[in-house]
């Protein structure tokens, strides 16, 4: 495989600038909590004027703060139980079905908080703090930067690898194929030796043999290192053959971070005249909800600011502390005339809340697997090196419609992991284009009609110049 560069049919933005700038303005924010649509103007009843910042957890009664009981140990794993155990029975959304366990059965404080959990939660979770600020602040991971899954065929196949990661310096690409570490053939490793591996420590390299398609096999020395998060990963644009112009944007997460390289690709995009947009969020797990509303309003205009995109719930403890988000679109814009989301599910939180929360005002299709269903925010709560993230609030869109039980998909594709996801023969983003053409899919378990043009060809309707392979 090839990375794309440049054709008469498409064209893909710069990416490798992005991730060497930037950071320098990355801002420490809260963790935020985290449809197919139809088009039409929006109902003037979801305007609103209510800019409320949204709650932190001094705003939660101090009278219900955890305190260290009398000959406790502080930040003893005792201590640790007993504030979780505390803290998800008051500002917890299900406060009052937290079930009683024996807290001196758990020996770590998430494994307790998962127990406490109530249905249909199943995302509160309690982290090492400086893991948590390193991810969403500092955009900071530590690894290989790279996502294995055993295909239908049984081979370990890489569905994601995370730019100037260890493993995209070394060469490897989405959909090669794992074929041995240390010399062993992955069908001899087990679940734990392979784990092993990829939990070895910082500077300690192991020999990865990798396939692509039909070369030759690659033995590839790589440590696991600390990187740089990049959060959108690709953007290209191709012409219809009537001459639309259709974008494509990959967002992985939503970090600190976002807002500069969405504005990086955004306004190459815009400069590249492009009339609808494919939103690629496959693996998007969410994170800051503040950076997808941001996106969010990018993408609707400031025709819309001020209107309604995301309430947010808390429970019958702190009602007060109910709050709205609106669109406020920033100076950069991306105004387009159809819109088709890319989900599986690994789709989650804001970037679900995303998808959500445009569908009442744009033209949106959501093309590939049902979304994770996660409608809950979170704001996280440190203590003793720990943070607790439990479910505070639950995220509704301007229709009063949540994304629970997962957003469905307009028209129903697998996800494969033979190409990098921007190319023309990736299943999702082949069918996106197709339906952007013919209004059509090749599975629509909730079909529309919707006025296309035809999808560029040459002269085969899905041939790809040799330099988008």
């Amino acid at each position: 495989m090839m990375n794309s560069s440049s054709s008469k049919t498409a064209t893909r933005s710069p990416r490798r600038r992005v991730a060497l700038g930037g950071l320098a303005g990355v801002v420490a924010l809260l963790l935020g909590g985290c449809g197919g649509g139809s088009s039409g103007d929006a109902n003037d009843s979801l305007v609103v004027d209510d800019d409320r910042e949204a709650p932190v957890a001094s705003s939660f009664d101090p009278e219900n703060a955890y305190v260290t009981a009398p000959g406790v140990e502080a930040c003893s794993i005792e201590d640790l139980n007993a504030w979780i155990d505390h803290d998800m029975r008051d500002y917890y959304l299900y406060y009052d079905q937290v079930p009683t366990v024996r807290l001196s059965d758990y020996a770590d404080p998430d494994d307790l908080i998962e127990d406490l959990r109530v249905a249909p939660d199943r995302f509160s979770s309690v982290r090492d703090t400086a893991t948590q600020v390193a991810q969403f602040e500092e955009g900071v991971l530590f690894g290989y930067g790279i996502w294995l899954f055993y295909n239908g065929a049984g081979e370990l196949r890489v569905r994601e690898i995370e730019p100037f990661g260890p493993m995209d310096n070394a060469g490897v690409e989405r959909g090669d194929i794992l074929l041995s570490i240390n010399d062993i053939p992955v069908a001899a490793l087990t679940d734990q030796d392979i784990n092993d591996v990829f939990g070895a420590e910082e500077g300690m390299p192991s020999v990865f043999r990798f396939v692509s398609g039909d070369d030759a096999p690659r033995d590839l020395s790589v440590a696991r290192e600390e990187f740089a998060t990049v959060t959108v990963y690709d953007a290209t644009v191709r012409t219809m053959r009537d001459g639309s112009r259709v974008g494509y944007l990959g967002v992985t997460s939503f970090l600190d971070r976002t807002a500069f390289d969405v504005d990086f690709h955004v306004e190459w995009l815009v400069e590249n005249n492009v009339d609808s947009l494919i939103l690629d969020l496959r693996y998007n797990g969410g994170g800051r909800s503040s950076q997808a509303q941001r996106l969010a309003s990018q993408l609707v205009g400031s025709e819309l600011d001020g209107r309604l995109y995301q309430q947010y719930n808390f429970n019958d403890k702190y009602t007060a502390d109910d709050f709205v988000r609106v669109f406020e679109a920033p100076e950069l814009t991306l105004p387009v005339s159809r819109i088709v989301i890319l989900t599986t599910g690994y789709t989650a939180s804001a970037s679900e809340a995303l998808a959500n929360g445009i569908t009442p005002y744009a033209d949106v299709t959501i093309i590939g697997d049902t979304t994770t269903g996660k409608p809950f925010a979170s704001w996280r709560v440190d203590y003793c090196e720990s943070s607790a993230n439990a479910m505070r609030a639950i995220l509704n869109n301007g229709n009063g419609v949540s994304v629970a039980g997962g957003m469905q998909p307009d028209c129903y594709v697998e996800d494969t992991w033979n190409v990098p996801t921007f190319s023309v023969d990736d299943a999702l983003n082949r069918a996106a284009l197709e339906y952007l053409a013919t209004g059509a899919c090749a599975t629509t378990p909730l079909a529309k009609t919707a006025a296309g043009s035809e999808f560029y060809a040459e002269p085969a309707m899905f041939a790809v110049p040799a330099s988008e392979q």
